[in-house]
């Protein structure tokens, strides 16, 4: 189900281009959790894709650091999901995959075991912020001692329990503006996360970039459309006999 490019190492990358996907729970209920089954395939798909060499999987933060301009799946999974523990980490250790695991900070209680958990996940992982409460932070004024907790409070307790640096954000329901966004940075995030939709470029002095939200029993589907839009955008010049039919 991929766009189908030969010859990969003859053709010029344009620019450092991104997917990246946003996921939730696997397993559980409702239209953004994915069955395990439709995870797991999606994972194979991605896995298929690295080893053709159509892409690099990494997480949000290694990408933007990353000198390569390789189009890249950037793996994203919100809300903190016990799901992360017991399905998503053992799949992404097995094919050795990147991705970033955005945490809100009440889901779960100080002495949790799950920053046990995310203490001891390797540097492919990132653990980046997703508030405090999970609130719409659209709502609350933006000089409101809430609002300040949900950005600056969040970094720096969950910096505390997990013992690493936080230093991406996602806003939760993707609501932001520029002023906010302003705000974040000020808060010490070095990037954000929305959910516009889009493929992303990767700009030196960018801030926020969009993400495709996944949804249950559409996810592969979703996933062909968007790597062929990746890939479409991520070459100067298609190499001779090179088809952008999905098979």
């Amino acid at each position: 189900m991929f766009l189908q490019l030969f010859s990969l190492p003859l053709v010029a990358f344009s620019s450092k281009k991104a997917a990246i996907l946003c996921l939730h729970d696997i397993g559980g209920k409702g239209k953004y959790a994915l069955k395990t089954r439709e995870f797991q395939k999606l994972i194979k798909k991605i896995v298929q894709g690295k080893k053709k060499n159509l892409w690099q999987v990494l997480s949000f933060r290694d990408w933007l650091q990353s000198k390569e301009k390789k189009p890249t799946i950037v793996l994203t999974f919100d809300d903190g999901y016990l799901s992360l523990k017991k399905k998503v980490w053992p799949t992404l250790k097995k094919y050795n995959l990147g991705a970033t695991f955005y945490i809100y900070l009440n889901r779960y209680q100080k002495n949790s075991e799950f920053y046990s958990f995310l203490r001891e996940l390797p540097n492919q992982i990132e653990v980046g912020s997703h508030s405090l409460s999970h609130s719409d932070l659209s709502k609350p004024k933006q000089d409101s001692v809430q609002f300040y907790r949900e950005l600056l409070f969040s970094r720096l307790e969950l910096e505390n329990r997990i013992g690493k640096p936080v230093v991406s954000f996602a806003w939760p329901y993707g609501s932001y503006s520029e002023s906010r966004k302003k705000a974040a940075m000020a808060a010490g995030y070095l990037w954000q996360v929305s959910t516009d939709s889009k493929i992303e470029v990767f700009r030196p002095k960018k801030q926020i970039y969009a993400r495709f939200t996944l949804n249950r029993g559409k996810a592969l589907k979703q996933f062909s459309e968007i790597v062929n839009k990746l890939l479409s955008s991520s070459f100067a010049k298609l190499p001779e006999g090179s088809s952008t039919r999905t098979n």
